[in-house]
C-alpha cells in the first residue's frame, strides 16, 4: 500500500504541473467560442495563482486519509511555478530552470539541476513536435483543441456556473505526460523498471462564458512490475483561478529540509535508475517519518 501512496504523490504531482494553463475541433462552434477566448487570455495565463481541492479514490483498497481530500495550491510565473500540497507536506518548484519536488509526507526529495532540465525540456520540444503541440502548458491545451484532439460531450452546472464538458483524447494526454516534461517523464518513464500509467476517461468543465476550468475528472490505472493493477479516480474542483497576478519571487524558492534523502535526476541518469532511487528514498522515508 505504501508504494501506491508513492505512486499517487507522484501522479498527483504530474498532473498538477501538466494541467496548470487554460484549456478546448474547429468545427464546432463552442469549441470555437473557448478558443477564441482563451487565445485572447493566454499572455495572462502565464502568471496565475490557482487554488484545487482535490479527491482521490483508490478502487479496491483503502485510501490514505491524506489523498481522500486534499487543498493544492499552485503559482505560475511564466516558467517559474510551485505546487503546495499542505496535507501531505509536498512541495515542488520549477525556478531558474531547476527542479524540486519535496515529499514530506513520504520523506524523501526529487532534484533535477539545470542541464537535466534543459535535456529534459528538448527531449519534451521533439516529442511533442511530433504530434503538432507546443511546450506551453496554456498554449497545449489550446492546440489539443483546435486539431480535434478534444470534444464537448455535453454540459454541467459547477457551483453554478454553466460549463462545457470537455472530453480529452487520452492517447493525447499520455502523450504529454510521456514526452519529457519534468513530471510527466517521470511517470511516463515509469514502464520501463516501475509503474505503467494508463489514462482514461478524462473530462475538463471549462466555464462557458469564461473559458476558465472549474472542475477535473479522470481515472488513472497503475500496473506494477509484478502484475497487480491499481484502479484510481480523480476529481480536481478548481476553487480559485486568477491570470495576470503579479506572484511573490519568495514562492520560486524552495529549500529541502536537513536530513531529507535526495534524488538527484542527473543528465548521465536514465528514467528508469531515477524511479528506482526514487522508489528506494521513498520507502525508507517513509520509514523514518511512521517512526
Amino acid at each position: 500500500m505504501r508504494h501506491a501512496f508513492v505512486t499517487a504523490t507522484t501522479v498527483l504531482t504530474a498532473l498538477l504541473l501538466l494541467t496548470h494553463g487554460t484549456m478546448a475541433q474547429d468545427k464546432d462552434p463552442r469549441i470555437t467560442d473557448l478558443v477564441s477566448r482563451m487565445r485572447a487570455d493566454i499572455e495572462a495565463t502565464k502568471t496565475a495563482e490557482t487554488e484545487m481541492t482535490l479527491r482521490l479514490d483508490v478502487v479496491g483498497l483503502p485510501t490514505p486519509p491524506q489523498l481522500q481530500r486534499m487543498v493544492i495550491h499552485t503559482w505560475r510565473d511564466h516558467e517559474n511555478m510551485r505546487v503546495e500540497m499542505p496535507h501531505m507536506n509536498a512541495v515542488t518548484v520549477i525556478s531558474d530552470n531547476e527542479l524540486t519536488m519535496y515529499q514530506g509526507a513520504a520523506g524523501f526529495a526529487v532534484h533535477i539541476p539545470a542541464d537535466a532540465m534543459v535535456q529534459i525540456k528538448a527531449q519534451q520540444e521533439q516529442v511533442l513536435a511530433r504530434v503538432g503541440l507546443p511546450n506551453d502548458p496554456g498554449e497545449m491545451i489550446v492546440a489539443l483543441l483546435e486539431k480535434g484532439m478534444a470534444t464537448v460531450a455535453g454540459e454541467e452546472s459547477v457551483d453554478g456556473v454553466d460549463c462545457w464538458v470537455i472530453q480529452l483524447a487520452p492517447d493525447s494526454f499520455e502523450a504529454m505526460m510521456g514526452s519529457g516534461m519534468p513530471m510527466g517523464g517521470m511517470l511516463g518513464g515509469m514502464g520501463g523498471g516501475g509503474i505503467v500509467a494508463k489514462f482514461s476517461d478524462i473530462s475538463m468543465l471549462m466555464g462557458k462564458d469564461t473559458a476558465v476550468p472549474k472542475r477535473m475528472d479522470t481515472s488513472l490505472t497503475l500496473t506494477q512490475p509484478n502484475g497487480v493493477v491499481i484502479k484510481v479516480g480523480l476529481q480536481i474542483a478548481f476553487t480559485k483561478v486568477e491570470y495576470g497576478v503579479e506572484i511573490p519571487a519568495a514562492l520560486f524558492s524552495f529549500e529541502i529540509p536537513e536530513g531529507v534523502q535526495v534524488v538527484e535526476w542527473t543528465v548521465d541518469k536514465p528514467v528508469d535508475q531515477v524511479m528506482q532511487e526514487i522508489q528506494e528514498a521513498a520507502m525508507g522515508g517513509a520509514e523514518e517519518v511512521e517512526e
